[in-house]
């Protein structure tokens, strides 16, 4: 291997053109962490506010100037080829005579060209820029031009092998994400508990639609949630007294049901803000975080009291019916897919209004079944949750592994 300057690896090129009102040109964009350069749009000229722009090719390596410490870089491949860049975006042609551009292109979405990009970037924090001639000075050591090919040989045969092994590991997790709504639906239909399945009348019709009316076990009861629970209710409490502050991000979604909490005084948070108090079932009511199911019942709140983010609906449940048992309610594939179906308000900005939740109807069990169903379905989702972290776990570490095998293969450690 010899030592070599990027600068001898690279060269700077401007082809810079004059856009025109009526051609339609690409535009590109960077993505960060090495993951390369891809088509962004396709804009009249007359669309496009800066007319001098550059012309990019396939082949050529680009990055761009502002978040190549960030990996934003990577080749220039067919489809965007002719695409147009502004001056943020350098754009460099690969000395092919001593350069694999598979190889290259390898290299460059390594953690190592990561971290020389950082190296040669100067400025403030927040508006630090690659510095060009500290970038084509910096010294690598390259392999020989056949080195490169079986390199590259290498890395292909261990990417498709971990290619099929992630493509697995996502099918898994999604097999693990619909086994989670199959359990709920089954957990609302009284299927995870021990009863007697005499008990049970033409139930397999509710399964999916628990709003709807069907035959349902003998000793449940269709209830609508405004018979249940009292629906955006408000506190009144003293201005000094602490409370609970949650605003959405603090609030998970899916099938879990946890939150965090700031503290802040009532009278910071009364006005303007959504009210609730401690065991209340809060469901977000504005898209997407409705259809990623943020909803959750409120505990260990400051002071037992709490206010948060307006886009919420919040339930106070009465003795009939269990909070936790609501939530589940609240959760299931029925009052998503109907609440969605309602959606009011400008694309972005849609919701479910209080209506809807008021009036979803749902068969309630009694109040021990209604225990026996939360503890049975909690217990399967912590299982769930806990398969699903550690396929998470293995897919990263299979992707690690082949990071450090693809970094020894290219021969990044000097």
């Amino acid at each position: 291997m010899n030592k070599v300057k990027i600068g001898k690896l690279l060269t700077r090129v401007k082809d810079a053109i004059l856009l025109e009102d009526n051609e339609e040109y690409k535009r590109v964009t960077i993505k960060t962490k090495g993951q390369g350069v891809l088509l962004r749009d396709r804009k009249k000229g007359s669309e496009i506010g800066t007319k001098r722009q550059f012309l990019i090719r396939e082949g050529q390596f680009l990055l761009s100037k502002i978040d190549a410490r960030y990996g934003a870089f990577g080749i220039v491949g067919q489809d965007i080829d002719g695409a147009i860049i502004t001056g943020n975006f350098w754009t460099y042609e690969v000395n092919s005579d001593i350069l694999n551009i598979e190889w290259f292109n390898l290299f460059v979405s390594s953690s190592k060209f990561i971290k020389i990009c950082e190296e040669a970037s100067s400025g403030t924090t927040n508006r630090k820029y690659l510095n060009e001639e500290k970038f084509l000075n910096y010294e690598l050591f390259l392999p020989s031009k056949s080195e490169q090919d079986a390199f590259v040989n290498k890395c292909f045969k261990y990417k498709n092998k971990v290619d099929l092994i992630a493509n697995e590991l996502d099918k898994q997790i999604e097999n693990v994400k619909m086994l989670k709504e199959q359990l709920l639906e089954e957990a609302l239909q009284g299927f995870l508990t021990d009863k007697e399945k005499t008990e049970i009348i033409n139930f397999q019709s509710v399964q999916g639609q628990i709003g709807n009316e069907s035959n349902i076990p003998l000793n449940w009861k269709w209830k609508k949630i405004k018979d249940v629970a009292d629906v955006n209710p408000r506190n009144k409490l003293d201005d000094e007294l602490e409370v609970s502050f949650i605003p959405m991000a603090l609030i998970e979604d899916g099938y879990s049901n946890k939150h965090s909490s700031e503290i802040k005084k009532w009278k910071e948070i009364k006005s303007g803000f959504t009210h609730f108090r401690e065991n209340d079932v809060v469901v977000a009511k504005i898209t997407p975080c409705f259809e990623n199911r943020k909803s959750v019942v409120m505990k260990n709140l400051t002071n037992g009291y709490g206010a948060g983010t307006t886009e919420l609906h919040v339930l106070r449940s009465h003795e009939i019916v269990l909070p936790e048992y609501l939530l589940l309610i609240v959760k299931s594939k029925s009052f998503i897919e109907s609440g969605v179906a309602t959606y009011t308000g400008t694309a972005g900005q849609q919701r479910v209004k209080k209506d809807f939740v008021s009036n979803f109807s749902f068969p309630l069990p009694p109040i021990e079944e209604q225990r026996k169903i939360v503890n049975k379905f909690q217990n399967m989702i912590e299982y769930c949750e806990e398969t699903h972290e550690g396929i998470i776990k293995t897919k990263s570490e299979v992707l690690e592994l082949y990071e450090t095998i693809k970094s020894g293969i290219v021969f990044l450690e000097e």
